[in-house]
């Protein structure tokens, strides 16, 4: 058991360390607020796809959600993940082109252009605040499974997952936190490929997991008496409507379509995650289903032990070293999802609050290091809601209840905008208030199921919205300035080629060439070298079968190292 814990510590150890070394090669990439934000708004398109696919989940997959899956078994594919997968699709049809024409680097940048500087602040200061109590989620998520392998107390990987998602986000910017996706986009791949065929074979294969699972765990809707009435064909309903709006209308997610060179090529990274998704989704609710078949009912006593389904198997079946791998992608998910996060809020924070309203003359220098102590807020206040998620209800319960909570009354207004003309900022400001109002009732008075108070949520929203805008349209220099967003912004004209007006204001001696940096070579040497990592664990598992597993997956990583180093920058160029 000691050298379990020693080799999977160190590939731990060795994966926080190259994370934090991403972050200060990128942190010459990330001296001006505009790279700092937005890249320079140079991320290739197939990097910012891949990017938005791993913000689009975290840990609280293989914790609540895995619970959720071990619990109801394949509907929570079609109901949740496939949900995910339309939205993207939606994206590319409906608004990732829309996003990128706009020119702007936060949603509450283009609140502002669209409605007022009332209505950006009021988006601003409702979704923060949720969406950093939705962070503290992810981080209790994946503190729950380190605790669970190596014996520690929650609190203790709470503070340090968050230091070192905190570490290279805040010194990197927003390249850091597409490089360090990509490394665990490849990370976590190469951990479903290997966690699945073992779990299988442990069971017989498709044939015995069919056997094996409970009758109901194949049925794509449930009755309305299972489950708390969720995973019905009204819940697929409400699903399926929130996802494209929580995702299209994201703060987060929104910044992978504005931070690509072209409309195109947002419409391409919508696409790309759409086509990971279908791909990858099912692999991910395989393993809680084999959990499901291996121990039946014996996790089935709370929702904290059905938490540590995806967990458990992984202890169980796989060797040293491949543990601490499995426990690196769980932890490079979650990563993902904070990084991105801890970048676009502390852009709100600093873009909002302290350029637009205490230092309207800060130069571009000054902007990214007051960004750089917003995101370190960010991340610090995070960490302290983290603590007190189990004592909410555990990760699946707070998670659905923060996204249906502002799932629709942030995201409708801000996605109708940039469509319909006719609303003012009366019409966005008292929708939001309208929908947040009925979610509370619903949720806490009344006490609506999950579908319903998510349905009713978004319709008090959309009509309020339509009927404001009906009623009291915009007039005068509102309605002048939606005309010239809808004419000139939409249009492309709005698309700022390589930001250059950005920079003006920069002395000749801090201005910082303009380029990007390629991610192939960096994350190349990165796999690499957890490759050879995890070779040298391999050889001291003690059995066959973790020298065997451990060396497959440390050749595959030090090939494809091997290709993404030498070929990388023809590759990139391209």
């Amino acid at each position: 058991m000691q050298n379990l814990r020693l080799g999977d510590w160190l590939m731990i150890l060795v994966y926080s360390a190259l994370m934090v070394v991403i972050g200060i090669y990128c942190a010459r990439y990330a001296r001006k607020g505009v790279n700092y934000f937005a890249g320079g708004r140079k991320v290739p398109w197939w990097l910012s796809g891949i990017s938005s696919w791993m913000g689009a989940f975290s840990a609280y997959v293989f914790v609540g959600l895995a619970s959720a899956v071990y619990e109801v078994g394949l509907a929570v594919l079609y109901h949740l993940l496939y949900a995910m997968a339309f939205a993207w699709f939606v994206g590319s049809l409906l608004w990732a082109d829309r996003w990128r024409r706009t020119g702007i680097i936060t949603v509450p940048e283009y609140m502002e252009k669209r409605f007022n500087l009332a209505t950006r602040q009021v988006f601003a200061w409702i979704v923060t605040p949720f969406r950093i109590a939705d962070d503290g989620v992810k981080c209790y998520a994946t503190a729950k499974i380190i605790a669970f392998v190596f014996g520690i107390p929650s609190w203790l990987s709470i503070i340090g997952l968050s230091l070192v998602t905190i570490a290279y986000t805040m010194i990197g910017g927003l390249w850091a936190v597409m490089i360090t996706d990509m490394v665990q986009f490849l990370i976590l791949i190469l951990v479903i490929f290997v966690v699945v065929p073992v779990g299988l074979a442990k069971v017989g294969w498709l044939t015995g997991l069919a056997a094996g699972a409970p009758e109901h765990f194949f049925r794509g809707f449930h009755d309305p008496g299972s489950f708390h009435g969720d995973f019905t064909l009204l819940y697929f309903v409400a699903m399926w409507l929130m996802h494209p709006f929580l995702y299209n209308g994201s703060f987060t997610l929104v910044q992978r379509y504005t931070t690509v060179p072209t409309p195109r090529d947002a419409r391409r990274s919508a696409r790309l995650s759409m086509w990971l998704g279908l791909i990858f989704f099912p692999l991910l609710v395989v393993p809680p289903i084999i959990s499901r078949v291996l121990y039946g009912d014996a996790l089935m006593g709370s929702p904290a032990l059905m938490e540590t389904s995806y967990i458990k198997l992984c202890v169980d079946l796989l060797p040293v070293g491949m543990i601490g791998v499995v426990v690196v992608a769980i932890m490079a998910a979650t990563m993902s999802a904070l990084s991105a996060d801890y970048n676009i809020y502390g852009a709100v924070l600093t873009n909002d609050l302290y350029h637009r309203l205490i230092n309207p003359e800060a130069s571009q220098r000054r902007i990214a290091i007051v960004g750089k102590f917003c995101t370190l807020l960010v991340g610090g206040l995070a960490l302290l809601l983290a603590l007190g998620v189990e004592s909410m209800g555990g990760a699946f319960t707070v998670m659905m209840t923060i996204l249906g909570m502002i799932g629709g009354p942030t995201t409708i207004p801000i996605l109708l905008g940039l469509w319909i003309r006719r609303p003012a900022s009366g019409a966005a400001i008292a929708a939001v208030a309208s929908g947040i109002v009925f979610g509370a009732l619903a949720k806490w008075v009344w006490g609506f199921a999950y579908a319903p108070f998510v349905l009713g949520n978004m319709a008090v929203t959309a009509v309020v919205f339509l009927a404001w805008g009906w009623l009291w349209p915009a007039r005068g220099e509102m309605k002048e300035k939606i005309e010239l967003l809808f004419q000139r912004m939409l249009r492309g004209q709005g698309i700022r080629q390589s930001d250059e007006e950005a920079v003006e204001d920069e002395p000749a001696g801090e201005k910082e060439a303009d380029q990007a940096p390629s991610p192939f070579a960096i994350v190349g040497v990165i796999i690499g070298v957890i490759g050879l990592a995890l070779g040298a664990v391999g050889l001291f598992s003690g059995t066959d079968f973790g020298v065997t597993i451990n060396g497959v997956v440390s050749l595959v990583m030090l090939v494809l190292a091997g290709i993404m180093v030498r070929f990388g920058k023809t590759i990139a160029s391209n």
